[in-house]
């Protein structure tokens, strides 16, 4: 394996692990009930995008993971609501 494939595959696998701290981020935040953490995790997934996925298809990415912000609030908000009809 040349060094530069090594360098590709460091770089994909860290691409991962910011994209799962952001998610993990947004999820903890939603439980927890901080809207501030949840902010500031919205506004560090804006600032990470470019970095992550590049300009191109920087658009996309983040109309992704908006979707995503509002599909981890409305089911935590509606695990809320279960659990307080019991």
């Amino acid at each position: 394996m040349s060094s530069g494939r090594g360098w590709i595959r460091i770089r994909e696998g860290l691409k991962s692990v910011i994209v799962g701290i952001l998610l993990s981020g947004l999820v903890i935040s939603s439980v927890v009930d901080d809207q501030g953490a949840f902010l500031l995790t919205v506004l560090a997934g804006w600032v990470l995008l470019p970095l992550v996925v590049g300009f191109r298809d920087l658009l996309d990415a983040g109309l992704i993971f908006m979707m995503v912000a509002v599909g981890v609030t409305v089911a935590v908000g509606f695990a809320r609501l279960l659990v307080q009809a019991q």
